[in-house]
C-alpha cells in the first residue's frame, strides 16, 4: 500500500492564489492612505518591497509566513509614517534628526568620497534630492533596508535547520522596541543590520555547499559593512576569516589547510585593499582606522577616554555607572567584565527615572532571558553546535566592537540590533531541537549526558551540514 505523505501545514490553505491576492489588496488599500504625501518615489519603494517578499518561492507558497512577514514590513512603515507626520519616536529626536537636518541642507556638489557617518550623510544628501527636498524617500530606505534583512534573515532560519520555530523568530526579530524603532528612522543602524546579516547568510550558504557566486555576495556584503563604520572595519576583516576558518564540516587535513591558506590570502588581499584605496583616494572619516592599522596603543586609549567623555556629558541621565580605567591596555582589560554587565543588562531597575526606561529594562529582560536558554541549550544540547557555536562567537565578536565606545544605555540599545538578531537565532536553534525531539530535561539518561558525548543513531539519516537538531538521545 502507498503511503501519501502530507502536505506541510503552510500549504493546507487553497486556494492559495485568491488569498494571497485579498491579502495583497487590503495592504496596497491601506498603504495608499498612508503614502498620500510620498510621491512616486515613495510608491515605487513601497512596491518595491511587495515585489521582493512575493519574489520568495517558499514566502509565496506558504500564506502564513506571507502574512507575517507584510505584516511587520507593514508596521515599520506605519512607524516611519508617524515619526515623519506625528509625533517624534523616541530615539528619533537627536541622531536620527540631525541626519535628516544635514542632509536638508546639503546639496548634490557637497557629496564627496567617504566611508563611515560621512558616507550615510551622502547617501541621505542623494535620497532627499531625488525627492524635491522631502524626507520620505530617506524614510522609506530605512523600511526597505528592514524588509531586505527580514527575508535574507529568512532564508538564513531556513539555513540553520529552524522550521516550527520560524514564526516566533521573525515576530521577535521584527517586533521587538528596539528594532522596530531603530530600523524605521534615519540611522546607520538598518543598513548595517542588513549587510551584517546578508553577510553571515551568505558565507554560511557559501561554507556548507553553494556556488561561487554566494561567496562573492559574502566579500560584497563585508565590504558594505565594514565601509558605515570605521570600527566595523576591523570586525569585516575578523567575519571573513572566521566564516572562512570556521569547521562548518569535518574536513580533511587537506581540505583544512586549503581553507586556511584560503582564509590568509583572501583577508590579507581585502586588508591591504582597504589600506590601500583609503590612503590613496583620501576618503573622509579615515584617521582613526589608519592610525588603528598602525597599532598605536596610547593613541586607541585616548580616542577611548575622549568619546566617553564627549558622550558622558551628552546623556548624563543615561549613562552606564562604571569607570573604566584607560591609562593601559591591562587596566582596561580589568574593568570589561562590568562593562559588559551593564552593555548588556542597564538600566536596572532603580536606574528608572522616565516611562521610556522600562521598554529598555524589558529589553534588557528579553536579552537575559535569551541567553540563559542559551547556556542552557548547550549545556543539555549533545548534537552537532558547530554553526550555533559560530553565531555565538559572532554575538560576542560584534558587542565587542561596540562596547568601548558606548558610555549609555539609550546608545547601547541602539548598537544591540546588530547583535540580537543572533541571540534569537541561537536561542531558535535550541528552541527547535526541543519541539523536535522532547525535552531533554526529563531523559533519565540526562544525569550521564555531562560525562559522555551523545553520538547520532546510524539508522537515522545524515543530517544537513551545519543543521542542528538531528541528534537524538539513544
Amino acid at each position: 500500500m502507498t503511503r501519501i505523505r502530507k502536505r506541510p501545514l503552510d500549504t493546507d490553505f487553497e486556494p492559495v492564489d485568491t488569498i494571497l491576492a485579498v491579502i495583497a489588496a487590503v495592504l496596497f488599500a491601506a498603504m495608499f492612505a498612508l503614502y498620500t504625501h510620498y510621491g512616486e518615489a515613495g510608491w515605487f519603494v513601497l512596491i518595491a518591497i511587495y515585489v521582493l517578499i512575493a519574489s520568495e518561492i517558499s514566502i509565496r507558497r506558504s500564506p502564513g509566513l506571507f502574512i507575517t512577514i507584510s505584516a511587520l514590513v507593514f508596521i515599520h512603515e506605519l512607524v516611519a509614517v508617524f515619526n515623519l507626520y506625528g509625533h517624534t519616536l523616541p530615539g528619533a529626536d537627536t541622531d536620527a534628526k540631525s541626519f535628516l537636518v544635514y542632509a536638508e541642507n546639503r546639496g548634490m556638489e557637497d557629496i564627496k568620497p567617504a566611508i563611515s557617518i560621512d558616507l550615510y550623510r551622502n547617501f541621505l544628501i542623494l535620497l532627499v534630492r531625488i525627492q524635491g527636498g522631502s524626507r520620505a524617500l530617506a524614510l522609506s530606505s530605512s523600511v526597505l533596508a528592514f524588509a531586505l534583512s527580514l527575508l535574507i534573515y529568512n532564508r538564513l532560519i531556513s539555513l540553520t535547520g529552524i522550521t516550527r520555530a520560524r514564526i516566533p523568530l521573525l515576530l521577535a526579530f521584527g517586533l521587538a522596541p528596539h528594532f522596530l524603532v531603530y530600523t524605521s528612522i534615519t540611522l546607520r543602524e538598518p543598513l548595517q543590520l542588513l549587510f551584517f546579516v546578508a553577510a553571515v547568510y551568505y558565507g554560511v550558504s557559501f561554507r556548507t555547499g553553494s556556488g561561487i557566486i554566494d561567496g562573492v555576495m559574502f566579500i560584497l556584503c563585508a565590504t558594505c559593512l565594514a565601509i558605515l563604520h570605521q570600527v566595523l572595519i576591523p570586525f569585516a576583516l575578523v567575519l571573513a576569516a572566521l566564516i572562512l576558518l570556521w569547521p562548518v564540516h569535518r574536513d580533511s587535513r587537506k581540505k583544512t589547510f586549503t581553507r586556511v591558506a584560503a582564509a590568509v590570502i583572501i583577508v590579507s588581499g581585502l586588508t591591504a585593499t582597504f589600506m590601500h584605496v583609503m590612503r590613496t583616494e583620501k576618503f573622509t572619516g579615515v584617521g582613526v582606522v589608519l592610525k588603528m592599522a598602525e597599532f598605536d596603543a596610547d593613541y586607541f586609549l585616548r580616542q577611548i577616554e575622549g568619546y566617553r567623555l564627549a558622550i558622558d556629558k551628552d546623556e548624563p541621565r543615561t549613562a552606564l555607572n562604571v569607570d573604566l580605567d584607560t591609562s593601559s591596555l591591562p587596566a582596561l582589560a580589568l574593568g570589561m567584565p562590568a562593562l559588559y554587565l551593564n552593555y548588556w543588562f542597564a538600566p536596572f531597575p532603580w536606574n528608572v527615572g522616565e516611562t521610556k526606561d522600562i521598554v529598555a529594562i524589558l529589553i534588557a529582560l528579553m536579552r537575559l532571558g535569551l541567553m540563559s536558554a542559551i547556556i542552557a541549550g548547550f549545556w543539555v544540547d549533545r548534537g552537532d553546535r558547530r554553526l550555533l557555536s559560530l553565531y555565538t562567537v559572532l554575538f560576542l565578536l560584534m558587542c565587542s566592537t561596540w562596547i568601548l565606545g558606548t558610555t549609555n544605555y539609550g546608545q547601547a540599545i541602539r548598537h544591540q540590533i546588530l547583535s540580537d538578531w543572533l541571540l534569537l537565532l541561537i536561542a531558535g536553534g535550541f528552541a527547535e531541537r526541543l519541539l523536535n525531539h522532547g525535552n531533554p530535561w526529563s531523559s533519565t539518561k540526562f544525569r550521564n549526558r555531562s560525562s559522555e558525548r551523545t553520538e547520532p543513531d546510524p539508522s537515522s539519516p545524515s543530517p544537513m551540514p551545519g543543521n542542528p537538531g538531528e541528534h537524538r538521545v539513544p
